[in-house]
């Protein structure tokens, strides 16, 4: 029995998804032998394969940018998190250390220090009746003094630096699990596919003969990889440089300059 214009109509309805007008049906018809079952099925398998092709450049697109999207607002996410975190770890070592008084303390003694080298040759200097007093004054106390206080800070920084990292860890762990998800997806490189790459590249080295597929896949695959290590390099998350609030500073033992340490850039 032949279809009619309204169940060929509910025909295309469901095969493709969408409504179809009288012309399309009438032309349906005329096509399949006035509208035999058979026929029209066929007829709409086709045109089904067809709208997939039309649609698929703006289907692609429309995937791409709900993967970029996410990965932006999966970065967003991942930065607020980590500029709130680093500084308070950075502030909270730099206080455990004593880090500030250590290095209030080296500043005063080395300030100390130069005022009373400055005056070495006027009497009464610094509050010292001679050049002689100054002189015994810095190297019996001020400099032995300043040395203690250097070596405690210099090694106070280093154990500050040493737990900075351990706890920044987790976050540069994160960002490269994070990096490495978003450039798969970007180019559709996925960690099976990089496993059957490895294994076909070990048949190769181990002197196995592949099929033609086989060769084919590897080199399909390997053209994929290159793309996916281009797609690391402009990936890579980098963290936005901060600094420490105002009276949370580092000494730098080899300059004898206090200063605000710059967050590192997350390694990819």
């Amino acid at each position: 029995m032949s279809l009619n214009i309204a169940q060929i109509q509910s025909a295309g309805q469901s095969a493709l998804g969408r409504g179809l007008s009288n012309d399309e049906a009438q032309t349906i018809m005329n096509a399949t032998a006035g509208g035999d079952p058979d026929q029209v099925n066929k007829y709409l398998t086709n045109q089904k394969s067809q709208d997939a092709l039309t649609n698929f450049p703006a289907q692609q697109a429309a995937d791409f940018n709900n993967v970029a999207t996410k990965g932006s607002n999966d970065i967003t996410d991942f930065l607020t998190r980590y500029n709130t975190a680093v500084p308070k770890i950075i502030s909270d070592v730099s206080s455990k250390y004593a880090l500030p008084d250590q290095q209030a303390g080296v500043n005063a003694l080395n300030t100390r220090i130069k005022t009373l080298q400055g005056n070495t040759d006027n009497s009464g200097a610094g509050g010292f009746a001679s050049a002689g007093q100054v002189d015994s004054a810095l190297n019996s106390r001020y400099l032995p003094q300043y040395s203690t206080a250097l070596s405690n800070l210099t090694n106070s920084t280093a154990l500050a630096q040493n737990e900075e990292g351990q706890l920044e860890k987790p976050y540069e762990t994160e960002a490269s699990m994070l990096n490495d998800r978003l450039t798969r997806e970007m180019t559709g490189f996925t960690a099976e596919q990089q496993n059957a790459l490895a294994a076909l590249t070990a048949k190769l080295n181990a002197g196995v003969t592949l099929t033609k597929d086989e060769m084919d896949n590897a080199n399909a695959l390997a053209v994929a990889q290159e793309q996916y290590q281009a797609a690391v390099e402009s990936q890579k998350i980098q963290s936005q440089n901060q600094t420490l609030p105002t009276g949370s500073t580092y000494y730098n033992p080899v300059t004898g300059v206090a200063y605000n340490p710059v967050f590192k850039p997350l390694k990819p």
